[in-house]
């Protein structure tokens, strides 16, 4: 069959084309809208930010180029927010943020704690013999001995959420908060 004949033979305008052509790029366009959106909701949800994304007045929804524009803006949100969940998720310090409820004060004072105590947040760190000896400080809590750790989960020797757990519970009963463990052991060493 030749290009731009139809099935009985006759030839479709060039009008015809361009408007079936923009017809499916405008299609397509509003299901990237959808997909994109969808994954910043997702992402919003995991990281349990309550922030809007950018949404965009109504008024121009049927122009083809303007979903295409916000096509971009919405991947552009999903990758920021990707991104931003990957590096909480990897790393104990945004485990211990999400554990403070987002309180960025406490975790501050919880942070000045953990960079003396133990900078590289390795949960099987003991700055006595090395690596996993329970029996001296231990984690990222440097809680000494390691095995009172116990108490916050079976996975207290390698899991960073059950140690931080630990740590908080431990500053909260013994000091009140978490930034009043921070000033003890500012003023007397130790926490």
């Amino acid at each position: 069959m030749l290009l731009g004949t139809s099935t009985t033979g006759q030839q479709q305008a060039p009008q015809e084309k361009k408007v079936v052509a923009k017809v499916e790029h405008c299609r397509s366009a509003e299901k990237a809208i959808v997909f994109y959106r969808g994954k910043v909701w997702f992402y919003q949800d995991k990281l349990g930010d309550k922030r809007n994304p950018t949404y965009y007045p109504e008024r121009k929804k049927n122009a083809c180029a303007y979903k295409r524009f916000i096509v971009t803006s919405w991947r552009g949100q999903a990758k920021e927010y990707r991104k931003e969940y990957k590096e909480r998720t990897i790393h104990p310090k945004w485990i211990a943020l999400k554990l403070l409820g987002g309180d960025r004060e406490q975790w501050s004072c919880l942070m000045s704690i953990v960079w003396v105590e133990n900078r590289t947040m390795d949960p099987t760190l003991d700055y006595g013999s090395g690596h996993g000896n329970v029996y001296e400080a231990y984690g990222i809590p440097q809680a000494n001995p390691g095995t009172k750790m116990s108490s916050a989960g079976p996975d207290w020797r390698t899991n960073p959420e059950t140690q931080l757990r630990w740590m908080i519970g431990y500053c909260r009963s013994r000091y009140g908060s978490v930034c009043g463990a921070a000033y003890n052991r500012r003023v007397n060493g130790t926490y």
